[in-house]
């Protein structure tokens, strides 16, 4: 309730006029297919300016639909009248998916084709100069915002050159300097809004300022905030719009300022209080004693679940953690959400819950939850709860009771909104927020980070996100399968809620929906089909929060990164990558059988023989039907030429004997006529009823219907068939071309299914492209084939993801130059993937070992200990080659990594200033303080920094199944880039030793068998690569 307001006749002040009242016109070139018939959105709603594409508008500029461009003339001609340096301002919020949207503002516009354009897509924010000619391009550092999510974008430049781009006050790089003076004849601003097949962009735009912009009058509104006892209430937070204005003083009076006529919506926000809501006209007088009375929440019943490390308090009427008290860390206190819930949103439908039932048991709370909308036919029961355990939270959905037909009206997707399960506030010391998103881009990382006092309200999504303070550092865990880009790109399980408060802000974090029983539709054989495709998970999502767990004194991410992996997923056969050494493709193709599986045998016991035993991962293109690409997608169809299923399973239980693993390279987005899986119900047809189409080297491909496969259940049993074959003598399956998108989108759901389907056999899932499953693989061929793609398509580019699952993926960026930043000299290493057997013609054996030693046995030593320190440099430009530009980049500085038995593994870069390259490639490793490995290696290019002189003398403790060996068993590895005489300090176990037994390694085994001295623990060693035993 309120009182009556009292008004003045004084105008406040005098504020820039909000362009979103401009006049703004669609340039009717753009106005597709007339304008009787053009459906495009240009209107003033509650404020805003809300803007849509047309249906019949396309995304690109040059063609005959282009997208939906307004222009807005009030600021065109301001701007134009204004000298120095320039400014345009909005707050943008998306109503469309990421994924569907295509957003944003043109400079010196004149046509479609002709104009400065800065925006983004899924992909993130970029610049593109459309110039009439080459539309030059290039990307941002930035991710592009989530829907329903405000942004505030701000574009400063003087004469034809940008000054400087900044999203939510971050400013974003590769933006400063462009020069588009050679874009002619325009002068106006406008807006850009694509369309791309059925994905229309849609916006809302407000807070529109820019330079020389018209001045009016603003008013004020004030009053007090009192509670239903008439008392005062401190420290309100009062919102105009959903937009934080102002907070209550002590005594309970506030003043939003400088408001321009118009209708707003105020709304009051206090803990323990129920919002309060209310709408004021301002005209021309300020408005006083707008009183507001909030009314208590009711009694909040609570229930403490507890273990040894924490006892959590938790709602008893909703599954809401209200706060963490970590008993042994000094009773320190973490957050999770103050705000009493009740929604829960089914199939995108708000769902207000009531008479939800919970039990109690020890170290566990469960609740049971009614969900009911007729209107929307929904009627289910949930069954949800907490589990505390040592330090981890978990919240489990363990049973959907649908009271429908699950068919018609499945449960299909879940979510609970502002659940915050775990959070940090402003007022805390040192609270943080790190999270990141895939980036497969040398020069562009992946992860974000904001401190929470200096963050923006809004949402926004995350692969991995942790929150921390100075006392402590906590992450979550989901299994969501949210995200709409190919492969899997934007599985981002968890979202990042800020909310100012008013008296402090908070970020807190939560799992993003959840897909279950997911109803699909398609086009099959030109009719349209629906399948119900039941959740492989259930849903989940976990919490562990941590103290100093590296013990370096000081809490931030890593800490909380390094007990993340005590609830993260663990890609199947996760554990075999360290020891994976040897990766190569064997190829056969065109009915030839250049490598029939025996002969591949021989080869796995020659890099035995030459590698004295080190693991090999051996890919099969080309092992079924007439070899590479002939007959998918029939998995089952073992080549007979090149030996049949008898031949195959004793090439892999032979070459196990020798430490070898083996996969297969299968196709799940298109298909060739000869395959007996091939049918019309299973091509995939565009919307214009025309085929896909695919690869065509061979026979002509045609795309794969995807939901088909998956919802008729054809392709999961595809791969039974094939385990009837091989069962688990295979070790891994290889999804060729999966994320470009042959098959329909194959977006992230999807790509879980198709991973579940290769895992549940037990086999190790890998891709193609360095984006592709993150979820799920272990391995991924653009990422480890340097000479794959460009430097926007290589590994996986986030420090983040790299400090948690490095001991687990061969999918990172590794060391080639030519592709600058990330790509140059990283400490970790990363694989470096030769071959042999044919595959793009490569055949030089020697060459394929040479490049084993000099990069890809320190990489694996490396991934035998999980990282627990990461210590970057300063920020730095260095130049890429592969684009020409400079780019901004933090290198590493120092990396520390240990076991579980502690011993401890340290890389330093003897200087992170890129204009010495020499010192800044140099790198050294320490194995428990003794140094196994220095120096710079050749460039991974094998074109650019060939005066490499890194040596090393690495220890193996262990077999090729990662077993350790016994202590007579192990060896050390010797390499010396240049060659000529070293001098060693012998590392961790073999202190004691008199003497060792120096060999060459060759594909005979070991030769030229040596005995050299140990004198006080360090021996000299002549010989560029060489093994050593007791």
């Amino acid at each position: 309730t309120m009182a009556f307001a009292a008004k003045s006749n004084t105008g406040s002040s005098q504020i820039p006029a909000d362009g979103v009242s401009d006049t703004w016109e669609q340039d009717p070139r753009t106005i597709k297919p007339s304008v009787t018939e053009n459906d495009a959105v240009n209107e003033v709603t509650d404020g805003q300016l809300h803007l849509k594409a047309g249906s019949k508008n396309g995304n690109n500029p040059s063609n005959d639909t282009p997208p939906a461009i307004f222009v807005n003339k009030t600021a065109s001609e301001a701007l134009s009248n204004q000298s120095g340096q320039k400014t345009f301002s909005m707050t943008l919020s998306s109503v469309t998916p990421l994924a569907d949207t295509r957003f944003g503002v043109y400079l010196n516009y004149s046509d479609p084709s002709h104009g400065l354009f800065i925006g983004y897509d899924s992909g993130g924010w970029f610049w593109q100069k459309y110039d009439g000619k080459d539309d030059p391009y290039g990307p941002g550092n930035l991710a592009a915002p989530t829907e329903n999510t405000p942004v505030d974008l701000v574009i400063k430049w003087t004469g034809t050159k940008i000054d400087s781009v900044t999203v939510n006050g971050t400013e974003a790089t590769g933006f400063t300097g462009i020069d588009f003076s050679g874009i002619s004849d325009g002068n106006q601003v406008a807006v850009k809004l694509g369309t791309y097949k059925t994905e229309i962009t849609e916006m809302n735009l407000s807070n529109i300022h820019y330079s020389n912009q018209k001045m009016i009058m603003a008013y004020d509104v004030s009053g007090k905030v009192k509670d239903s006892d008439d008392k005062p209430l401190a420290d309100t937070a009062i919102y105009v719009n959903d937009t934080l204005k102002t907070v209550s003083g002590a005594d309970g009076t506030y003043t939003v300022k400088d408001l321009a006529p118009g209708n707003y919506t105020l709304t009051a926000k206090k803990d323990g209080y129920q919002d309060a809501e209310f709408d004021v006209t301002v005209n021309g007088e300020n408005i006083s004693n707008q009183d507001i009375e909030m009314e208590a929440v009711a009694g909040v019943e609570t229930e403490v679940i507890s273990s040894d490390d924490m006892d959590v308090l938790v709602d008893k009427n909703f599954p809401r953690v209200i706060q963490y008290t970590m008993k042994n860390l000094e009773n320190k206190v973490f957050y999770g959400q103050s705000t009493v819930l009740s929604t829960i949103v089914i199939n995108g439908t708000k769902v207000q819950v009531a008479d939800v039932d919970s039990e109690m048991k020890n170290n566990k709370i469960t609740y049971t939850i009614p969900v009911k909308d007729t209107s929307h036919n929904i009627d289910a029961v949930l069954t949800a709860g907490f589990v505390v355990e040592k330090n981890t939270l978990a919240f489990n959905i363990t049973d959907v009771k649908n009271n429908l037909d699950d068919d018609t009206y499945p449960i299909q997707t879940i979510d609970i909104p502002d659940q915050s399960l775990i959070s940090v506030r402003s007022t805390q010391e040192g609270a943080n927020f790190k999270g990141a998103v895939m980036s497969v881009d040398t020069a562009v990382s992946g992860d974000r980070g904001f401190k929470v006092a200096d963050a923006e309200a809004g949402e926004s999504s995350y692969m991995y996100g942790f929150v921390s303070n100075n006392d402590l550092s906590a992450g979550i865990w989901s299994n969501s399968e949210i995200g709409d880009r190919e492969g899997g790109f934007d599985n981002n399980r968890i979202t990042a809620e800020t909310v100012d408060k008013g008296a402090y802000k908070t970020t807190g974090l939560k799992s993003s929906m959840w897909y279950y029983n997911r109803k699909i539709t398609t086009n099959v054989n030109n009719q349209s089909q629906d399948y119900v495709v039941k959740s492989a998970e259930m849903p989940s999502t976990k919490v562990v929060i941590a103290g100093d767990e590296n013990e370096d004194k000081q809490i931030d991410w890593q800490d909380g990164a390094i007990a993340f992996r005590d609830i993260m997923n663990n890609p199947v056969k996760c554990e075999e990558v360290p020891d994976l050494v040897a990766y190569r493709i064997a190829m056969n193709f065109g009915s030839q059988a250049q490598n029939p599986f025996l002969m591949t045998l021989d080869n796995v016991k020659k890099v035995a023989l030459n590698t004295d035993g080190l693991g090999q991962s051996i890919l099969l293109k080309g092992y079924a039907n007439e070899g590479h690409d002939s007959g998918h997608p029939d998995y089952w169809d073992i080549g007979r030429r090149i030996g049949g299923a008898d031949d195959m399973n004793t090439m892999m239980k032979k070459g196990a004997e020798y430490g070898a693993r083996f996969g297969i390279h299968v196709n799940a987005s298109e298909m060739y006529p000869e395959a007996k899986a091939f049918s019309n119900n299973l091509v995939r047809w565009n919307k214009t009823n025309e085929l896909r189409y695919g690869w065509n080297w061979l026979d002509q491909g045609v795309g794969i219907n995807a939901l088909y496969d998956l919802g008729s259940g054809q392709r999961a049993d595809r791969f039974k068939k094939l385990y009837d074959e091989v069962g688990n003598n295979l070790d891994f399956v290889y999804v060729d071309v999966w994320g470009n998108q042959t098959s329909g989108s194959e977006d992230a759901w999807q790509t879980r299914q198709l991973a579940d389907e290769i895992t549940s056999h037990g086999w190790r899932a890998a891709n193609e492209w360095g984006y592709a499953n993150e979820y799920d693989a272990t391995f991924q061929h653009w990422a480890t084939d340097l000479t794959y793609g460009d430097s926007t398509l290589k590994g996986i580019n986030s420090e983040v993801m790299r400090f948690i699952r490095n001991h687990q993926k061969d999918s990172w960026v590794a060391d080639y130059p030519s592709y600058g930043a990330a790509a140059q000299a990283p400490l970790l290493g990363g694989y470096s993937m030769k071959d042999f057997e044919g595959w793009q013609g490569r055949s030089d054996y020697d060459a394929y070992i040479k490049n084993l030693f000099a990069y890809d046995l320190s990489t694996k030593f490396i991934q035998h200990y999980q990282v627990t320190k990461w210590v970057d440099g300063e920020p730095v430009e260095m130049l890429n080659p592969d684009t020409g530009k400079m780019a901004s980049y933090t290198p590493d500085k120092q990396i520390t990594l240990k076991d579980a038995d502690k011993n401890t593994v340290q890389i330093t870069r003897k200087s992170t200033d890129p204009t010495n390259m020499d010192d800044y490639r140099t790198r050294t490793m320490k194995l428990n303080g003794t140094t196994i490995l220095q120096g710079r290696a050749n460039g991974g290019d094998y074109s650019s920094y060939q005066d490499g002189d890194e040596i090393y003398l690495i220890p193996w403790y262990w077999n090729a199944n990662g077993e350790e060996l016994d202590a007579k068993d192990q060896k050390l590895y010797h390499w010396n880039t240049k060659g000529g005489t070293t001098s060693w300090k012998l590392p961790t176990g073999w202190e004691n030793v008199d003497s060792v037994k120096v060999y060459q390694l060759t594909d005979q085994g070991k030769t030229n068998e040596q005995t050299v001295s140990v004198n006080g623990g360090n021996i000299t060693q002549i010989g560029r690569a060489s093994c050593r035993e007791r």
